[in-house]
C-alpha cells in the first residue's frame, strides 16, 4: 500500500536538520511517493471564466476554481486547470493519463469520488491529484493509484 510521505516538521539540532516523515512507500517504482503541495493562495476564489486562472503547479492541486459543477466519472476530453481544481475542491481525486491506450486499464478506478480524464500535455504517463496532493506515475500502477485515491477521496484540507 502506498501512503504519502509528508514532511511534518523540521527541527534544527546542533546544525543538523531532523525531519519527521510519516507514511511509507511501495516497492513499486512506477509511481513517485505522493507529494503534498503548498496550498495555492487563490484557493478561496470562485471564478466564472476557466481560462483566466493561473496555478502554482501543473497539474494543479489547489487554487481558484469554478463556481459551477465539474464533470464526474469517466471524462473523454482534456480538462482545463480550473475544471481540474473544481473537481479536487469538492473532495474528488482526478486521474489524468497521457496515452489513450491506457484508458482501458484506468476505467476500473472510476468511482463516485474518482474522475478519470485524458491529458495529452502531461510529461508523465499519469498524474493523480487530490486537494494539495499529487502522485506522478511513469507507468500505470493501479495499486498505487487506488491507494492514493483511497487515502484522499472525500478529503479537502485547509479549505
Amino acid at each position: 500500500m502506498r501512503v504519502p510521505i509528508v514532511i511534518r516538521s523540521g527541527l534544527l539540532l546542533g546544525g543538523f536538520s531532523l525531519i519527521t516523515l510519516t507514511g511509507c512507500s511501495s516497492s513499486s517504482e512506477d509511481c513517485s511517493v505522493p507529494v503534498r503541495e503548498e496550498l495555492d493562495p487563490s484557493h478561496l476564489l470562485h471564478i466564472t471564466d476557466a481560462s483566466i486562472a493561473v496555478y502554482k503547479s501543473d497539474p494543479p492541486t489547489s487554487g481558484a476554481h469554478l463556481a459551477t459543477s465539474a464533470p464526474a466519472g469517466l471524462v473523454r476530453a482534456a480538462l482545463l486547470p480550473a475544471i481540474q481544481v473544481t473537481i479536487l475542491e469538492r473532495g474528488d481525486v482526478l486521474v489524468q493519463y497521457r496515452d489513450p491506450a491506457d484508458l482501458p486499464a484506468l476505467e476500473g478506478v472510476v468511482s463516485n469520488r474518482v474522475v478519470v480524464a485524458p491529458q495529452p500535455s502531461l510529461t508523465a504517463r499519469a498524474v493523480v491529484t487530490a486537494w494539495t496532493y499529487k502522485l506522478t506515475c511513469k507507468a500505470i500502477d493501479i495499486e498505487a493509484i487506488t491507494s492514493f485515491a483511497d487515502a484522499h477521496a472525500g478529503k479537502v484540507q485547509e479549505h
